[in-house]
């Protein structure tokens, strides 16, 4: 939708800076008769911009290394698994704990 001009010489201060802003005038220094006189001469609204697709996260870090860690170690005692991830990864024993229940959370809900 574009703006008329009576539309524009009827905004506040604070809707004349948003419609600059959205049309990418510079609007900073400029007085409201100059954010004015910009706008009726760039009536037309803006493009919306395209969001980037993402797709599903790839681990990195510390967590790629405790996933690789509990992958090779499944069938190992919990403890066991525990120490690995303190002594391997630097991990904490609560973040070994948290990581642990993540990995297991991830990997039985297929995400």
């Amino acid at each position: 939708m574009s703006l008329t001009d009576k539309q524009i010489d009827e905004m506040t201060k604070a809707e004349l800076a948003k419609a600059c802003k959205a049309r990418g005038i510079k609007h900073g220094r400029l007085s409201l008769l100059q954010q004015r006189n910009a706008l009726k001469a760039n009536k037309e609204e803006p493009k919306a911009k395209e969001k980037k697709a993402r797709g599903p996260r790839e681990p990195r870090g510390k967590m790629a290394m405790a996933i690789e860690i509990y992958e090779k170690n499944k069938d190992k005692e919990r403890q066991e698994i525990l120490k690995l991830f303190q002594d391997t990864a630097k991990l904490t024993k609560a973040g070994a704990n948290t990581y642990l229940a993540l990995i297991r959370k991830r990997l039985k809900g297929g995400k």
